[in-house]
């Protein structure tokens, strides 16, 4: 599936909850390099500094994981540019 996906795609963003250093991004990266595939690839998740506790929706967000942190990825990797709420 990894193939298909590196062959189809230039950009991929992996979401784990879990640390991004040794995770599922970094496997999907290694697996890239290995293949010789180039995609840009944006890992988000739990990053490799202290995290305090919190409820999950207070971490994701401090952890740029959250909804809106995902679609930002996404639109950052797309060149879309927001300006005050309005796509760009």
């Amino acid at each position: 599936m990894l193939h298909e996906v590196a062959q189809r795609y230039n950009k991929i963003i992996t979401v784990e909850d879990g640390t991004v250093v040794g995770g599922f991004g970094s496997a999907i990266l290694e697996f890239m390099a290995a293949n010789n595939y180039t995609p840009e690839v944006k890992i988000l998740g739990i990053p490799d500094r202290i995290v305090e506790h919190g409820k999950p929706e207070e971490l994701h967000r401090e952890c740029g994981y959250d909804a809106k942190s995902i679609a930002d990825a996404v639109r950052e990797l797309a060149g879309i540019k927001v300006i005050t709420g309005n796509l760009v």
